[in-house]
């Protein structure tokens, strides 16, 4: 991706919208500029668990 002409992008921008996504706790900082995912669930899934479409949201103690 780094290589590619048609998407150009700085070390400097990536590292700024990680720093944002682990204030919404989606990224975990691992140090030196290296993120990774913050749990193996996807935030759609917590979402969904959250906020099913019956409007009745599931207490978050019996989240797992």
């Amino acid at each position: 991706m780094a290589d590619s002409d048609r998407v150009q992008f700085f070390r400097r921008h990536i590292n700024a919208r990680c720093k944002i996504l682990v204030t919404y706790g989606l990224l975990v900082h691992l140090g030196n500029g290296v993120y990774g995912p913050a749990n193996n669930r996807s935030p759609v899934t917590d979402l969904r668990r959250r906020f099913p479409k019956n409007g009745r949201a599931h207490s978050s103690s019996s989240a797992a």
